[in-house]
This record gives C-alpha cells, sequence and structure tokens, in this order.
C-alpha cells in the first residue's frame, strides 16, 4: 500500500489539541506530540498524556491519571515538567504538558555505556544536585489548605529524568507517587517502580517516605560516574537479590582511579545505605552536599549538559538558535563563605580517562570600576592555564567580597547601582563596604525584580521572577 495513503498511527486531535506525533506508548497510556493554539494565531507545541483507549473505562487507571494531574498542577519547579491542564476527550482522560527539547537521562547514560565513555564526574554531580532539587519541591508539596502531602516519586530513574538542548534538568512522570491523597492504586504496601532504582523498603510494607527516593537518586549518580548499571542482573530476581543482599562497591572500586575525593564518594554511599535512617535526611541535604563540592554552576557546565542531550537526543534534533541558556533550576547553596569557583574549577580540571571533557571556555574582559564580572567557575585547562588548575580554592581578599547573583529563569539581565555587568548567572567581585548596592533583575515577560544588597561578606542570592501576566482581548 502506498505509505502516503496509510493511516497515521496517531488521532487527529485530543481534546482541542491538533496532534502531530505520536512518541511513545507504555503500559497503561501513551504520550503525543500535539499543539496549542492561542489568541492572535500564536502556536506552540505541548505533549499530551492520555490512557490508552481499551483501559480508559478501567476506574484504578481513571484515578490514577487525575491524581497525577491533580499533583502537577500544584507543583511548579524549574526541575519538575509542567503539567498545564488536565482534561477530557471523548476517549479518556489526559494530561496536557510542556514540551521538551532533549534526550532522556537513560538515553544518554545509555549511548555513551555503547562508546564505552562517561560522564564527566562534574556534569554528573550537577544533573543529580538539579534532580534533588525537584524532588525537595515534590517532597515539600501541600495542598490548597497548607497540609502536608508526603509526596514520593516512588519511579525516580534516568527514564524519567530529561536534559534539554539547554541544559535543564526536569524530573518526570509522577504516575505512580504516593502520598496522603494518593487512592488505591498508588497505596505504599505495593511494590512499584523501576526494580534496580528501588530502595529495600519499597520490597516490604513499609510505607515509603522522601528518603526512598534519596536512594534512588543515589543509584543514579554512582551509575553516572562509574558508567555503569549498578544493579543490573540478568533477571528480576537477581535484581532484587542485589538490591536487598549484595555489598554495594563505592564508585572507586567499579573505576579504579575515578577523579572524585572521598567526600564526594561518601555522599554517594550516604544516599545508598539500605537503612534509611542511615541516609540523607532529604533531597535538599543531598543537593546541597553535592553543591558544596561544585560551587555555583558556570554557563560552560550547562551548555556541556546539553551539547550531551543534542549528541544522544533523536536523529532530527539540532542545536536551537543561539540564545542564553535556560536554567533549569539556581542551585540555593545555604553557606555564603564558599569562594566563586573553587570547587567547580578544582573537579573540571581534573584529567579523566574515558570521561566528557566540557569544551573550553571563551574569558570575558572584566568591566572597570569596582565590579567585575567573572565567568564563574571558568573551566581551567592546562594549556597555559596552570594557575587556574590548582587543586587548592581560590584566596578571597579581605577587601573584596564575592556575590553570586542566579535567577529562575536564567539569563536575566543584571544591573547594579543602574549599570549592566551581565546576565544570570553571574559572579561579582565587589568592594566590601557597609553601603547597599542595588541590584535589579530584568526579564522578557517576566517583573523586575530590584533588591539592596551590603556587601559586607560572600553571599548567594537567588532569585525568582514572578511571570508577568497579560490579560487576552
Amino acid at each position: 500500500m502506498n505509505a502516503s495513503l496509510a493511516a497515521p498511527d496517531h488521532p487527529a486531535r485530543i481534546g482541542p489539541f491538533p496532534v502531530l506525533a505520536r512518541l511513545a506508548c507504555g503500559g497503561m497510556a501513551e504520550i503525543f506530540l500535539a499543539k496549542r493554539t492561542c489568541v492572535g494565531g500564536f502556536e506552540r507545541r505541548v505533549v499530551v498524556k492520555r490512557m490508552l483507549p481499551h483501559l480508559a473505562r478501567d476506574p484504578w487507571l481513571a484515578h490514577a491519571l487525575a491524581d497525577e494531574g491533580r499533583v502537577m498542577a500544584r507543583l511548579r519547579h524549574p526541575n519538575v515538567v509542567a503539567v498545564e491542564e488536565l482534561g477530557h476527550d471523548d476517549v479518556s482522560l489526559y494530561l496536557v504538558m510542556e514540551h521538551l527539547v532533549g534526550a532522556s537521562l537513560s538515553a544518554i547514560a545509555r549511548g555513551m555505556r555503547a562508546a564505552k565513555d562517561r560522564m564527566h564526574p562534574a556534569l554528573a554531580m550537577h544533573v543529580v544536585a538539579e534532580l534533588c532539587a525537584g524532588l525537595h519541591a515534590a517532597h515539600e508539596l501541600r495542598d490548597e489548605k497548607g497540609r502536608w502531602l508526603a509526596l514520593v516519586h516512588r519511579d525516580v530513574s534516568p527514564h524519567n529524568v530529561f536534559v534539554t538542548a539547554f541544559g535543564e534538568v526536569k524530573l518526570l512522570d509522577f504516575g505512580i507517587a504516593y502520598s496522603k491523597e494518593s487512592r488505591g492504586h498508588a497505596n505504599g504496601s505495593v511494590a512499584q517502580g523501576k526494580l534496580g532504582y528501588m530502595a529495600a523498603e519499597q520490597f516490604t510494607e513499609a510505607h515509603p517516605d522522601r528518603r526512598t527516593d534519596v536512594y534512588a537518586a543515589g543509584v543514579v549518580l554512582h551509575e553516572l560516574l562509574t558508567g555503569e548499571r549498578l544493579f543490573g542482573r540478568a533477571t528480576d530476581s537477581e535484581t532484587v537479590n542485589a538490591v536487598l543482599l549484595e555489598r554495594v562497591p563505592r564508585p572507586s572500586e567499579r573505576v579504579p582511579g575515578l577523579a572524585i575525593s572521598r567526600e564526594v564518594e561518601d555522599i554517594v554511599m550516604c544516599a545508598l545505605s539500605r537503612d534509611p535512617a542511615q541516609r540523607f535526611e532529604t533531597a535538599e541535604q543531598m543537593r546541597d552536599a553535592l553543591r558544596m563540592h561544585l560551587g555555583p554552576v558556570p554557563p560552560e557546565l550547562r551548555d556541556a549538559l546539553g551539547q550531551l542531550a543534542i549528541a544522544h537526543g533523536p536523529p532530527e534534533l539540532t542545536r536551537p538558535a543561539p540564545r542564553a541558556k535556560e536554567s533549569a533550576t539556581v542551585p540555593a547553596v545555604r553557606r555564603t563563605d564558599v569562594p566563586p569557583h573553587s570547587g567547580i574549577r578544582r573537579v573540571m580540571t581534573e584529567d579523566v580517562d574515558g570521561a566528557t571533557r566540557p569544551p573550553r571556555p571563551s574569558v570575558a574582559r572584566p568591566p572597570p570600576r569596582r565590579a567585575r564580572w567573572l565567568l564563574a567557575g571558568a573551566l581551567a585547562t592546562a594549556l597555559g592555564l596552570a594557575a587556574l588548575a590548582s587543586s587548592e580554592p581560590t584566596t578571597t581578599s579581605t577587601e573584596r567580597v564575592h556575590l553570586v547573583i542566579e535567577s529562575v529563569p536564567s539569563a536575566a539581565e543584571v544591573r547594579v547601582d543602574d549599570r549592566v555587568l551581565g546576565r544570570t548567572p553571574i559572579a561579582l567581585e565587589l568592594d566590601r563596604e557597609e553601603t547597599p548596592v542595588v541590584i535589579a533583575l530584568r526579564s522578557a515577560d517576566h517583573l523586575t525584580v530590584t533588591t539592596m544588597v551590603v556587601p559586607d561578606a560572600d553571599r548567594t542570592l537567588r532569585i525568582e521572577m514572578p511571570r508577568a501576566t497579560i490579560d487576552a482581548p
């Protein structure tokens, strides 16, 4: 039969959304690329998740998708895929989500294993720190009355982590999440998830909590650092046995000479403790521990991560038009006494056999007078930059302070005392003084945010910019 006359493998539309392509199909739902048409002819792509037609009348599954939509509608965070609405057409319920361009972390990891390559340790740590930021937002979620939901994802794995072409990291798929609002389909006593990423308590009748997701994040980090599956076994029973009984090796045991510090390995092993009481209590604690060893994230690191997503994404994926890289999250490091580029410079300049090295950055010339724009954590190489490759943190002068400014969204214009100094994320070096400076952040489609800071100590500012709302005519 002529291929042009063959029926498409997707419906013409789902609800009001014209369907462009069928992206994937699972055991309970299928995923479509669709189009949303707005006022004035404005169009943008969205992703629609719909229950399989033959399962649409199953109340158990209908509740599952409705619960997922209700949870995701409340959860707004740069490291979690955004759900725009829950709808129903003549066939079944569906979720409308933001369209992401890039590759799943599983595709990236699988491609690198096939090439006998592995991710650079700094990239691996950054990815999992971003993942932990999204998990913590989910774990802290409350309902409209302020009641804590005790939400647990329960299915954290590389398959449910997406890396965009701009280096953003997004947590996906809360389809089997457990919370206080969950109905029978999400009963905490039923083992659900991918076996190689499930914590020991998920195989018992114990209710999961946030530390269950911390464990899974530890598995992901271990695998990214080593380039190998941690609990990959030939059969399901062997996998379960490995999770429950086998000794967990340190990453350096799997990869001798792995260029990470013992402290970073301790972070991995803490997350992988079989006893939940021995793990990080929250995903935020794990994220902060990783950030302490990375320092502020330079744009070059996000760009390198975006390049990996492009390299391992769909064949038709091309580099988006050049623009400032959108950050998936802004690290909220609580300590303010860490000099910018101390940790990230140290990690990214180590030679790692078989690891992917991010590209060498260009160096911006700092503007004159008292504020200088530094490329936070510029990725120094041994070629003529031996001074930057030192393993010791940069010493901060007592007459100067470092001010790191990061925003959601990133690439916001930064003005200090009405002088444009660059775009976020940015690290400034200021004269230490007691007189406050006025900092203003501007970004398209967002409200300008102005704040005052006294440059008397090193500090990190994390600013979330409210989106400007425009009423449709």
